[in-house]
């Protein structure tokens, strides 16, 4: 077993905290992990996430990243080449908001991947 290394620890853990920082900031009101990455559940109840677009499409928390992040590349290209950026459609597939998704599953828009329900709808309930 290795020895553990505090300097290489701490550069990691400064750069993660870093990159959500980054990114709380770039998109304010997305819940991002310890990694700045698209939280998957809600931190209370691990609820599953889903994230609806300008466009009301539902995507997966998968999905929801990417897209964030080729609309960062595109605004990373624009600094160095005035010409580029974050096209219109681009722009339409960044989520804006996120919520638990507790009854119903849905489809991700872009990948078809099913987003469970946190409760199973056809279970029935008793009282008492």
């Amino acid at each position: 077993m290795g020895t553990f290394d505090m300097v290489k620890w701490t550069r990691e853990y400064d750069a993660k905290m870093a990159r959500r920082e980054a990114r709380e900031a770039r998109w304010p009101g997305l819940p991002f992990d310890f990694g700045g990455d698209l939280r998957h559940h809600t931190t209370m109840g691990g609820y599953p996430l889903l994230y609806l677009t300008r466009k009301d499409e539902v995507l997966c928390p998968e999905c929801a990243d990417a897209a964030l992040r080729t609309v960062e590349l595109a605004e990373h290209e624009a600094l160095t080449d005035p010409d580029e950026g974050p096209s219109e459609w681009e722009l339409d597939a960044v989520p804006t908001i996120s919520g638990a998704n507790y009854e119903t599953p849905y489809d991700c828009y872009e990948c078809s991947a099913t987003i469970e329900a946190a409760y199973d709808s056809d279970e029935e309930t008793t009282y008492g």
